[in-house]
């Protein structure tokens, strides 16, 4: 928290919750510190309804955060203690501090194939494991937090430490 304090530009790379909250938390906090949120989506907070993204863009912009959306990042370099961000539209953006609030991905390939070579057939479209209301993927295989999607809820669940807190006390 201290570094934060002391930095004159930060940049966060990521339009979802993390980048969203971070960004809004250090502009709440040290409204003199020029804060930058870059996010390849024209949207903030993409997989929540449009409401939500239009909400906090304009809270962000009401409290002086810099939005650069449907822009990406192709490349960073240090320059002095400064790191420079080259867009793929080719502006450039210079921080003092730098904060990666991508999005990751289940790590969850080793269920592509079973241990036969047949395709697996537990994971989603975008690799996470489909669990039912019982979190049970396939017979006697229970996912958990981040690596699992539930079937038979209609809205795609978010990410979150409380959505993971919540399946692990279900499963255990």
């Amino acid at each position: 928290a201290a570094a934060i304090a002391d930095a004159k530009s930060i940049v966060l790379v990521g339009g979802g919750i993390v980048g969203v909250e971070f960004a809004a938390e250090i502009a709440e906090a040290h409204p003199s510190i020029s804060v930058t949120l870059i996010s390849r989506s024209p949207k903030l907070l993409r997989g929540l309804p449009q409401a939500a993204g239009a909400a906090v863009t304009e809270w962000l912009q009401g409290h002086g955060v810099h939005l650069v959306l449907g822009d990406s990042v192709e490349a960073t370099a240090t320059e002095g203690e400064r790191t420079k961000f080259v867009l793929e539209s080719g502006k450039e953006v210079f921080a003092d501090m730098t904060f990666d609030c991508t999005g990751g991905h289940a790590a969850t390939e080793f269920l592509q194939t079973t241990s036969e070579g047949v395709p697996g057939t537990a994971l989603d479209g975008r690799g996470y494991v489909r669990v039912d209301s019982r979190l049970q993927a396939l017979e006697g295989v229970t996912a958990v937090g981040d690596a699992m999607v539930r079937i038979d809820v209609p809205v795609p669940d978010v990410k979150t430490g409380v959505t993971a807190d919540l399946t692990s006390r279900r499963s255990a």
